[in-house]
């Protein structure tokens, strides 16, 4: 760390902006550290506040705050020699610490993203002397609590501080040095850079650019030496990505893309259908879209952080949660009553549908009927995407609760009142336009009674890839009942059991209703 603060080493810095999140122990007055970092920078280019902010009651016993002030050269150094005792002291106050380990230093770009760079300055790379609490003794109980975690990075993000990336983080200590070197970037021949020095360099730079293609079919790299303050990319068809090295004091200066996210894209966007889907029950009419088609070259840049997450909080949860990876209804904390999460359980499905249905839509629940297709699907689906949605027996031979029909009436009558009275019902919800549905109800074969139930997309995004959405529970008490909807971590195994069912029960006999959309 000390050969960065050598001028022109990788910039020029003459002060340390020091930010402390801590809290409060009322019982016993001390003041422990949430997560500390220190910046390095130029007085002649940058402008810091000093900033005591006490945001007041965490809970009962600690309060919280953020204190910023600027600090010199010689405050690093005495800094950096408390942290065996557990501790540092900013303006005679003692902030406790946990038991540190030092890391690896580590290059943080801010053009390729990295999730430090949610609480780091500097727009060219920094790079990051890291000391990460192991224990976490004195945030545990933030990181336990969704509520408490919340509370808190709702004030930092107010200081463009961001906590909910990097929760692993609490406790920790860091200290950060911009790259003072680059002073700015400019394309040049769409693609290519050319970098721009800081003024304050005297050196001449002495270094190598390596450009990187990843792709599925190879990994390989290419290097150059960096010749009028140049990079030049080797590749104009697909994504590649570069990183410009000082071969003397072996650091990364700068790293990037060649601008174009996908460079090879087809443009073929289908034309919209013409027309919206009316109802039959005084529902506002919707418009329906048909999916474009997709011809893709590229892969994304990955982006992998070196320090393995070894805490994962509520918070975690509570977002997978927001993003229906997981989701619990009627759990007995629920300030709902029944109809009321109902309501927003099929808002989740809907949300869903929306999202990833654009190019398919399976639905295999054994007792799902007319009534569940035409609040799921014919009121919210705005695509033309085929929609396959298969039932079983058990809808009809279940007893006149579900199905409806009366519990005398023999099984082969039961199933023909029944499929009429479904296919009437979807054939009287809308005008139909844009309509891709077909919906199949297995019966007379051993192989009918199937259980699960799934929400299916076969082919998602721009790789077409499979997800799949375990319900729970039928979609006739979707939301009335305790259950649990999951995103499953194998949909190739769902799809495939379901394309096999689908094809056994293809016969005329199992088809309730069946509509050809527009074109």
């Amino acid at each position: 760390m000390i050969k960065f603060l050598k001028d022109g080493y990788y910039g020029f810095y003459t002060n340390f902006y020091l930010e402390v999140v801590y809290l409060h122990q009322k019982s016993n007055n001390e003041i422990h550290n949430i997560i500390t970092k220190v910046t390095a920078f130029d007085c002649d280019k940058e402008e810091y506040d000093e900033l005591d902010l006490k945001f007041g009651k965490l809970n009962k016993e600690y309060n919280f705050g953020y204190k910023a002030s600027i600090k010199s050269k010689v405050w690093l150094d005495k800094f950096l020699s408390t942290f065996p005792e557990g501790n540092f002291i900013d303006e005679g106050v003692t902030i406790k610490i946990g038991k540190l380990q030092k890391l690896k230093r580590q290059f943080v770009s801010c053009i390729v993203n990295k999730r430090l760079n949610s609480i780091l300055k500097g727009c060219h790379g920094n790079y990051v002397f890291e000391y990460f609490d192991k224990e976490k003794n004195n945030t545990k109980f933030i990181l336990d609590d969704f509520n408490l975690f919340g509370k808190i990075n709702s004030e930092l993000k107010e200081l463009k501080i961001d906590l909910s990336d990097i929760p692993e983080r609490t406790g920790n200590v860091l200290v950060t040095f911009p790259n003072g070197l680059v002073q700015d970037t400019e394309r040049i021949e769409d693609t290519d850079l050319e970098i721009i020095w800081s003024e304050k360099m005297i050196d001449k730079f002495n270094g190598i650019y390596v450009l990187h293609r990843d792709s599925e079919a190879q990994k390989d790299y290419e290097v150059f030496p960096l010749q009028d303050d140049k990079i030049i990319f080797t590749e104009r068809e697909y994504q590649q990505i570069f990183r410009l090295i000082d071969i003397d004091r072996n650091l990364v200066l700068l790293d990037g893309h060649n601008c174009k996210e996908f460079l090879a894209l087809s443009m073929s966007i289908s034309p919209q259908l013409e027309g919206q889907r009316c109802f039959t029950d005084n529902t506002s009419p919707i418009s329906v879209g048909k999916a474009p088609g997709y011809s893709l070259i590229g892969h994304k840049l990955s982006d992998v952080d070196p320090i393995v997450r070894k805490y994962q909080s509520k918070l975690k949860v509570a977002k997978e949660e927001q993003e229906l990876v997981y989701k619990q209804y009627r759990i007995g904390n629920s300030e709902l009553n029944v109809s009321q999460e109902r309501e927003m359980a099929m808002s989740h499905l809907v949300k869903l549908i929306k999202e990833n249905g654009s190019r398919g839509i399976w639905i295999w629940d054994p007792y799902i009927k007319a009534e569940d297709i035409i609040e799921l699907i014919i009121k919210h689906h705005k695509y033309d995407s085929e929609v396959r949605i298969m039932g079983s027996k058990k809808i009809y031979t279940s007893g006149s609760a579900i199905s409806g029909l009366s519990e005398i009436e023999s099984n082969q009558t039961r199933k023909e009142a029944w499929f009429e009275r479904n296919k009437e019902l979807l054939s009287n919800s809308s005008n139909g336009f844009g309509l891709n549905l077909e919906f199949r109800c297995a019966h007379s074969s051993l192989i009918s009674s199937f259980h699960d139930r799934f929400l299916i997309f076969p082919a998602v995004g721009v790789y077409n890839e499979p997800k799949v959405w375990s319900l729970g529970i039928s979609l006739n008490q979707f939301g009335q009942e305790h259950h649990i909807l999951h995103q499953v971590g194998f949909p190739e195994y769902i799809i495939k059991a379901f394309d096999y069912y689908w094809t056994e029960f293809e016969d005329e006999e199992n088809i309730v209703f069946k509509t050809k959309h527009d074109s």
